[in-house]
């Protein structure tokens, strides 16, 4: 089982990630290798940024989005997760600022998390936040 990061920009998208009521995701990444795999959505907040843990799923469901008015091609969608509330703010811990960078400082939408020690943190943080 793979883990992958969707980060989701507030401002952006029109709402704050602890609005979510479903699990699930859009990009323009593709999705085909997402089910059975864990997804954690990251939310970025405000100036300065603030970023939160806002949830976890594992993916059951992806697809082509059929409307394309909010501008994203794909889907991922799940029915087992975790919703953080309220969100957990992540960027004050120690490793943050070196995870960011390994994102890519959540540029490139959805991707891969292959470091073992991130997956630690983030299961750590869900664990004591249940």
């Amino acid at each position: 089982m793979s883990h992958y990061v969707q980060y989701h920009n507030s401002e952006a998208m029109g709402y704050p990630c602890d609005e979510v009521e479903d699990f699930s995701i859009w990009t323009n990444k593709s999705v085909w290798n997402l089910p059975g795999n864990i997804l954690w959505v990251i939310s970025g907040e405000g100036k300065p940024r603030r970023y939160y843990l806002c949830g976890v799923f594992i993916v059951d469901d992806v697809g082509e989005e059929e409307d394309l008015t909010a501008g994203f091609k794909f889907y991922a969608r799940g029915v087992q997760g975790t919703f953080f509330r309220p969100q957990i703010q992540i960027d004050k811990y120690p490793w943050f600022k070196e995870f960011l960078a390994s994102q890519q400082n959540f540029s490139l939408g959805l991707r891969e998390v292959k470091e073992g020690k991130y997956i630690k943190e983030f299961e750590k943080l869900g664990e004591q936040n249940k």
